[in-house]
């Protein structure tokens, strides 16, 4: 595979991280003679195209679906079931808790 991992056996997503992404991107402008001429073919922004190569700007959405790409957050399994255990808690648990000054009174 040139770049991507799967994202799970089940699964025939790809994850790509901003390199992959920005290699991908140069690969399609190539093979479409330079960025004037992808940007036109897709109605591209091609100032934002050219601020994305050199990592001035996020991917926009018009970029990622003219590469078949989706934007998604992915939380490592530990962090994520930390904060699965705290949505499943009634509200009042999860209120906010008094700082240690607060619980002394000195504020």
């Amino acid at each position: 595979m040139a770049g991507g991992r799967k994202l799970s056996t089940r699964s025939r997503a790809l994850i790509f991280n901003d390199d992959e992404v920005v290699a991908l991107l140069q690969a399609a402008i190539e093979r479409e003679g330079g960025q004037s001429a992808f940007a036109r073919r897709y109605g591209v922004n091609r100032s934002h195209m050219n601020r994305f190569l050199k990592g001035k700007v996020t991917l926009g959405p018009t970029i990622a679906r003219v590469l078949g790409l989706r934007q998604v957050y992915v939380a490592d399994r530990q962090y994520a079931r930390r904060i699965a255990a705290n949505v499943a808690k009634p509200p009042q648990l999860l209120a906010k808790r008094k700082s240690p000054l607060e619980e002394t009174g000195a504020l």
